[in-house]
């Protein structure tokens, strides 16, 4: 059977995790979120498309809000790692409880009072709306299921909603301003303006969101790497796969606070700016280097392991062959160029440096006390990362 006309699939009541992901948590492009608002029923009083969808219901609201939450804790600089979280039901139990605690609120409803003609306070969109949803009854089994399904939908379209305008390669800038079309809102007599991305004041506020949380990451996520002795730094992560995770996550949101705040960072660092932006560079390349290597290794410079020795031929094989291996030995051997013009063993080349690096990091979190408070960490940071040799360990 397949859906009702206007229905999406993955929206549909015989949708399915597979199609989910394979149609929408997998895609390339994929849409916000209206769709899946709108098969769980979920009656809006606010013009979609002009800012945050506003609810008919507060029990609908405080659900959504608790799935705003839950999505900031998904990892969403990584696509992959979205995917991945989805196939192991990283929030499938957590999703499980908010049904058990909402789900009577909202979808217990008969349908007389559903419908707005009979009730102005309806929670949820019925036939009369012109919805094209069914209904769904908390009593049923078959359509809990449904629910929690379509919420963690939903959750996983925030996460990916974040990581498509901010950290996917081809993102553009937050500035840029999504085309509008003409489009028909959810009641069939009333039409409004809506961003392409549907339902994206959406798009607005995610990113504005979005970048509120990327500036607070940066600098929890700083003191975490830089500060080694403090109880939740990376360097007290149990394995070099994880240490090497949260380096990069670290670098993914210093990459994008840059490339999408580079005005305000050329006004805020004024004079400095050209050089601070130089050595950033460098520092950013120097680990990229560090992390090369410990992919193919599996240790990481935070580790304390000895460097381990290898042979030419161990290197091919864990760089996949001799082509490969010797484009990346030319790699690191850039990355060894740039990473000396900001370690010449010098005492006020290290200090200016860190000093440097404390300035942008402050400026892009907008927090000035980190200008205060990294250079001795950055310091004792770039004297682990000078431990490791940008080359192949002969």
């Amino acid at each position: 059977m397949s859906p009702p006309a206007s229905m999406e699939p993955v929206t549909y009541g015989k949708a399915t995790r597979q199609n989910i992901f394979e149609k929408s948590i997998s895609a390339s492009s994929a849409r916000y979120n209206q769709h899946i608002r709108h098969a769980l029923g979920f009656r809006e009083t606010g013009t979609p498309g002009k800012g945050m969808p506003i609810f008919a219901s507060k029990n609908v609201d405080q659900l959504y809000h608790e799935l705003d939450q839950m999505a900031q804790k998904l990892p969403k600089h990584s696509h992959e790692e979205l995917k991945r979280a989805w196939i192991r039901r990283t929030y499938t139990k957590d999703v499980k409880r908010l049904v058990k605690i909402h789900g009577r609120k909202i979808w217990g409803d008969a349908l007389e009072v559903r419908k707005l003609s009979a009730n102005p306070k309806s929670q949820l969109l019925t036939a009369e709306d012109g919805s094209k949803a069914g209904d769904l009854f908390y009593k049923y089994e078959r359509h809990r299921k449904f629910i929690a399904l379509q919420l963690e939908h939903l959750l996983f379209m925030k996460a990916i909603a974040v990581y498509n305008n901010y950290y996917r390669p081809s993102a553009l800038k937050a500035t840029t301003k999504p085309r509008l079309v003409s489009m028909r809102n959810m009641h069939p007599r009333a039409s409004d303006l809506r961003n392409e991305s549907d339902g994206a004041m959406a798009v607005e506020h995610v990113l504005e969101e979005a970048k509120r949380t990327m500036r607070m990451d940066l600098a929890i996520l700083l003191y975490r790497e830089l500060c080694h002795e403090d109880e939740g730094s990376h360097a007290r992560l149990r394995d070099a796969e994880s240490m090497l995770a949260k380096s990069k996550h670290l670098d993914s949101i210093i990459h994008n606070l840059r490339r999408q705040g580079e005005d305000t960072l050329r006004t805020y660092l004024g004079a400095s700016f050209e050089q601070d932006a130089q050595i950033l560079d460098a520092w950013l390349s120097w680990r990229k280097g560090c992390w090369l290597l410990s992919e193919a290794t599996g240790i990481h410079p935070f580790g304390g392991q000895p460097t381990p020795r290898f042979t030419v031929e161990q290197w091919k094989e864990m760089f996949g062959g001799g082509e490969k291996c010797r484009k990346i030995h030319q790699t690191l051997l850039s990355y060894g160029r740039l990473a000396s013009s900001i370690r010449d063993g010098k005492d006020k080349t290290t200090s200016s440096t860190a000093k440097s690096l404390a300035r942008v990091f402050a400026a892009m979190a907008e927090s000035p006390m980190l200008e205060d408070s990294l250079p001795d960490h950055i310091i004792a940071h770039n004297e682990l990362l000078s431990s490791w040799k940008l080359d192949f360990w002969l």
